[in-house]
């Protein structure tokens, strides 16, 4: 179990099923309409080998999640850690929590036996850009996107 003492009184340790609504309330601070019931369940049986959803509490409540993900890579040989979610609560932004849980997404990457961590962020979210630029992430790729229906 991951359990990271950040300061200030955020923690940052392992989700858990029985706090989904909280984390579904967060997650839709992205634009994510993701069901509690439906991340209980993943919450259920994910396996930390290969996917991770951290939280950041502070005074013993939800206000970040971040979400890692071991992907294989099979022209590479090997695996990617990707970062799929990263979200701090807006009443608690600019405080420097996105960093210390951005530093322990890339610490359960690393875990994983990933050396590099990817994310994609929407193009219009100027301040994240901002934010992975300053953490020493770089625009490396363009990602496409389709839904299947």
């Amino acid at each position: 179990m991951y359990r990271m003492v950040t300061g200030a009184g955020a923690l940052v340790r392992d989700g858990r099923p029985e706090e989904s609504s909280a984390l579904a309330v967060l997650l839709s601070q992205l634009g994510h309409d993701v069901s509690p019931a439906w991340l209980h369940a993943w919450l259920s049986n994910l396996d930390p080998a290969t996917d991770r959803l951290l939280v950041l509490e502070q005074v013993g409540e939800p206000v970040g999640v971040g979400v890692v993900h071991l992907t294989p890579f099979a022209h590479e040989g090997g695996h990617r850690a990707r970062l799929t979610a990263l979200v701090i609560d807006g009443r608690v932004r600019s405080r420097g929590l996105g960093a210390k849980l951005l530093t322990a997404c890339e610490e359960a990457a690393q875990s994983m036996r990933c050396s590099s961590l990817e994310l994609t962020t929407a193009s219009w979210r100027q301040d994240a850009h901002r934010f992975y630029e300053r953490q020493g992430y770089a625009v490396v790729s363009r990602r496409y996107s389709k839904l299947l229906r």
